[in-house]
């Protein structure tokens, strides 16, 4: 059953073992009872990632927000008015 979009687990009496799907990462880690009730509380679906992976997703994920909103991004370039300039209008396609 799905909640805006989020699944519903049950809870479970016992762990759950769950192999990271980074590929070439053949770690298997435990989801704990207390783990699983915490999430399923929140709508938050299993976690898919080992606990180093998904340190290194999160990085991933705050540097691309770095850049960005980074003053040299393309993206946040204005034009005289005031206004956004995408790239193509900058380069006049």
């Amino acid at each position: 059953m799905s909640i805006r979009g989020k699944q519903e687990y049950k809870t479970m009496s016992e762990p759950l073992n769950i192999k990271c799907v980074e590929p070439g990462c053949d770690i298997i880690f435990e989801f704990s009872v207390g783990s699983q009730e915490y999430y399923a509380k929140r709508g938050f679906p299993h976690p898919k990632r080992c606990q180093t992976h998904r340190a290194l997703k999160r990085q991933r994920i705050e540097e691309h927000n770095r850049r960005k909103n980074s003053p040299f991004n393309s993206e946040n370039w204005q034009d005289k008015r005031g206004q956004r300039t995408s790239d193509r209008e900058m380069l006049g396609e």
